[in-house]
């Protein structure tokens, strides 16, 4: 059976977001950024657009490419890991983008959405991300990460959650104009 896209109009709002991580936990990665562009494709009234590192060409120069698309985005899907952490690219040219940000003004800098992709130990040094609250998929009492999903039933909740959470962001900053 052939998948049913959603098509968009043409008077959907386009919300660019970028989405960094690091290359350590491309598999994790790949599975969330799947399961929530699912979600994003059918958000009636917008049409989300992510970037990440992928579409750079073999050739071209990558931190250009990066440059402008960090300076066109609206949002950074933030997959905060240890290695994230530990990424000295990440710490130097794109958390600085993202730290601080005001979805409302694409001048300033950009909005944050810090996802946890794996778990975080209370120890670790959050480069600048320890006043923004991390999105972790919570179940009564637990929270997880990405990672600490292991059932698929448990992975296709936390993607839930966040789309939910995206789109309160997103309804929140419209109401001051995106």
């Amino acid at each position: 059976s052939k998948q049913v896209v959603p098509q968009k109009k043409e008077k959907d709002q386009v919300i660019r977001y970028f989405i960094s991580y690091a290359h350590d936990d491309e598999i994790d990665q790949k599975k969330l950024c799947k399961l929530l562009k699912q979600r994003l494709d059918s958000y009636n009234g917008y049409h989300f657009k992510a970037w990440d590192d992928s579409e750079i060409l073999t050739g071209e120069n990558w931190r250009d490419q990066i440059s402008n698309a960090l300076s066109c985005c609206q949002f950074g899907l933030l997959l905060v890991s240890p290695a994230f952490l530990a990424s000295k690219f990440i710490k130097e040219n794109e958390l600085p983008i993202f730290v601080g940000g005001d979805l409302r003004d694409p001048t300033k800098q950009r909005k944050a959405i810090p996802v946890a992709l794996l778990h975080l130990s209370e120890n670790l040094d959050l480069k600048g991300l320890q006043n923004k609250q991390i999105f972790y998929y919570r179940h009564g009492k637990v929270q997880k990460s990405f990672n600490e999903c292991k059932t698929r039933t448990d992975q296709i909740a936390f993607s839930d959650k966040l789309f939910d959470q995206i789109a309160e962001i997103v309804k929140k900053a419209n109401r001051g104009g995106l």
